[in-house]
């Protein structure tokens, strides 16, 4: 399962993060279809777009902004929890896991402490069999890198399991690469 946005209802909290950082910064307000079309279909392009046009200068490191993004995002992670949705699907695949004794596991761009930090606030870590954060690729999605490495672990931990038994749950449009 993909996290942000599929697991968790933390898009519009980390959008309204980029947002207030670009604004602050810049004094320019980006868009939420700005923000959709270059970060989650294209992942992490909003930035080049808008030093292409001149409203973030070429010499500001991408680094330095993003940390300022995840510095308001991680000030608002506990939002995510108190979310009606995030809610229902944690607990719709609490239920899932016991009894239908189905195997999950988390890939994401997400990075893992926050991936942690939620999971630790429904104290639901548990239930996956493996979780797979940016850090832990070297290739974020669409490409496999994740997928494989989830695969591995799965089958490192003794789960048994037929090509034609995974399915992948995202909320992206990009297409995924995966084949195992």
């Amino acid at each position: 399962l993909d996290f942000d946005g599929t697991i968790v209802n933390s898009e519009k909290i980390f959008f309204k993060s980029f947002q207030e950082v670009i604004f602050n910064m810049y004094g320019y307000n980006i868009s939420m279809e700005d923000y959709i079309v270059n970060e989650q279909e294209e992942n992490e392009k909003l930035i080049r777009k808008l030093k292409n046009e001149k409203i973030i200068p070429n010499d500001d490191i991408e680094e330095d902004i993003m940390k300022e993004v995840y510095k308001i995002y991680e000030n608002n992670i506990l939002k995510i929890v108190q979310d009606k949705y995030t809610i229902l699907n944690i607990k719709l695949l609490e239920k899932l896991k016991e009894n239908k004794k189905i195997c999950l596991g988390i890939v994401s761009t997400s990075k893992k402490q926050y991936i942690n930090k939620i999971l630790e606030e429904f104290n639901c870590k548990n239930i996956f069999s493996t979780i797979i954060a940016r850090e832990d690729v070297e290739q974020l999605k669409p490409e496999a890198d994740g997928f494989e490495q989830a695969i591995d672990n799965m089958k490192k931990n003794g789960i048994k399991f037929e090509k034609n038994e995974i399915l992948v749950v995202e909320d992206s449009k990009r297409r995924n690469k995966i084949s195992c």
